[in-house]
């Protein structure tokens, strides 16, 4: 404690003394005085509120303490309304008494948790057992505002409510409060070095003894009891007893930061609004307020070219301090020239793996490729056959290129459905792809002026497997009889009981015909072949829950 910490408690002690003396006076005139006396006592508080929400950081301590002096401010309401606005022996003026044990119970509560939060982070909270003072505090409390029923806390002699004996009650209220002030001195001793904090208790334990001694000489007529009533005697100790323990540090607070931060290690101060400083670290150099509040704006490099200035405004200036970046510096240009390795490095590898890319997607490619030659093999033999071997006769040579279109229309598409296959991820074929097939193949069978129909549904996804095996068997049917053809129709349709892919060709006569080997059929697949009047119809069955979505 230290003389200008000790000043700041005079105009707070000539403001009690004030009120004692007001009221000294006014009993000995018989003037009123309630009021005035309110008046400063709400004053005093609510600069003590003002003063803890400035002080303490921590909200859980700031909010216990303050809620500490609204109940002060509580009592002296309540005192006022008594005296001044209520008339006496009505029961609302017995309630206004009673009511004063409200806050005697709940401030020693509210310091305890308090203390309890000291060197806790905000986001830390109390076990939360402690909040049970809470019911014995409301069990007190509710039975001295129902004193009327029971009268264990007062005990009222004939009708007068002036003339009174003490009950239960009464007495338990003051052994609350000695347990919750015993228990705040603890939590203090318990929470920091007993030596230090047992040297300070002098304070506190001198503003609960002057409340003890005032307690136990009430009944007394003496000069102090004609200065202050009980209720405003009992809040100012309560109220003394929280600001010992914060002038004692024995709750810390937020004051005398000043030269903490002047003599801390940071390169950092404080500075007006017009770039002046008022506060500065014992490590940070004086500086121009132009540089200061061209910090503002944007970090400013000093002239040593190896600090940074950087500054944020706050209430009343700005707050600035100073980065050493040499490291930085020394670092950036470290980083630059790694960066240009890593450059030069990462083109290698990226031109490495557009590389492997490639070669990958050529493989792929070349297997793909393979396996749509492996599967074209038969048809672009005959193909090939038949374009080496083209007839003189001018119309032989134009049946057989005409059977070659057909064979070389058959080749696209099918290379185009295997190519659609390796593409799909899930391995079916929409129908429509079939349908195109089958269509533009048999655009080049009505060279030779052969009737061509197709009929296949769209939207039907089918395995590519059976796909290929549909229009492969189209192909050899057609090929099969390619000189005797008058007529095409093929027809792919959904009903319940599964998928029929169905292919009729037209011939003047019938004679004996392809048959496919059974091996070649995809599993879960019927194929029958009717042969009828001048008609051989190719059937394809797939039966629902097949080999389709």
């Amino acid at each position: 404690m230290t003389a200008k910490e000790l000043k700041r408690y005079i105009p707070y002690l000539a403001a009690v003394l004030a009120a004692g003396f007001i009221r000294l006076f006014a009993q000995n005139y018989d003037l009123p005085y309630h009021g005035i006396l309110s008046m400063i006592y709400i004053g005093i508080y609510s600069l003590w509120c003002g003063a803890v929400q400035r002080r303490f950081t921590h909200k859980d301590i700031r909010g216990m303490l303050g809620a500490a002096g609204v109940m002060s401010i509580f009592l002296i309401i309540t005192r006022m309304i008594k005296y001044e606005f209520v008339s006496s022996g009505t029961v609302i003026n017995r309630l206004l008494w009673y009511s004063y044990y409200i806050p005697f119970t709940v401030i020693p509560v509210l310091m305890l948790l308090a203390v309890l939060r000291i060197g806790k982070a905000e986001n830390e909270d109390i076990p939360k057992a402690w909040y049970l003072l809470f019911v014995p505090a409301a069990v007190i409390i509710t039975g001295i505002m129902t004193n009327d029923l029971h009268e264990q806390a007062f005990r009222f002699t004939g009708d007068a409510t002036d003339s009174y004996t003490y009950g239960f009650l009464y007495y338990a209220v003051y052994a609350f409060i000695i347990i919750m002030l015993a228990g705040v001195i603890t939590v203090l001793i318990k929470n920091g070095s007993s030596k230090r904090f047992i040297g300070r208790l002098w304070l506190p334990l001198t503003v609960l003894g002057f409340g003890g001694v005032y307690t136990l000489l009430y009944s007394q007529r003496t000069v102090l009891r004609e200065m202050y009533e009980f209720p405003e005697m009992i809040s100012l100790v309560m109220i003394g007893f929280l600001e010992s323990l914060i002038l004692t540090r024995m709750i810390p607070s937020n004051t005398d930061h000043g030269n903490f931060f002047r003599s801390s290690s940071i390169n950092a101060g404080l500075a007006d609004r017009y770039g002046n400083v008022k506060l500065r670290s014992s490590e940070n150099a004086a500086l121009a307020r132009e540089d200061i509040l061209s910090a503002v704006i944007e970090p400013v490099l000093l002239p040593d070219s190896a600090k940074l200035l950087k500054c944020k405004a706050v209430s009343g200036g700005y707050f600035y301090w100073i980065e050493d970046i040499s490291e930085m510096l020394r670092l950036n240009a470290e980083l630059e020239n790694t960066g240009d390795y890593l450059t030069e490095e990462q083109s290698m590898l990226e031109e490495s793996a557009r590389i492997k890319e490639k070669r990958k997607r050529i493989a792929e490619q070349n297997i793909l490729y393979d396996k749509i030659a492996l599967s074209l093999r038969p048809e672009l033999e005959r193909l090939s056959d038949i374009l080496d071997d083209l007839p003189v006769d001018e119309r032989e040579f134009c049946t057989q290129m005409k059977l070659a279109a057909f064979l070389n229309a058959y080749v696209k598409r099918r290379s185009n459905l295997l190519l659609i296959a390796d593409a799909k991820s899930d391995d079916f074929i929409d129908s429509g792809e079939l349908a195109v097939s089958v269509a533009e193949t048999l655009e080049y069978l009505k060279l030779r002026d052969i009737g061509c129909f197709s009929d296949i549904a769209s939207g039907i996804p089918l395995a590519a497997n059976i796909v290929l095996f549909m229009f492969g068997l189209f192909e050899n049917a057609a090929e099969i009889c390619y000189n005797e053809l008058n007529a095409v129709l093929v027809t792919l349709r959904r009903n319940t009981s599964g998928i029929v892919f169905c292919v009729e060709l037209g011939l003047p006569e019938l004679h004996s015909v392809f048959t496919f080997p059974d091996a070649d059929i995809p599993p879960d697949c019927r194929l029958f072949t009717d042969m009828s009047e001048d008609c051989w119809r190719l059937t394809l069955t797939i039966p629902a829950g097949g080999d389709m979505k």
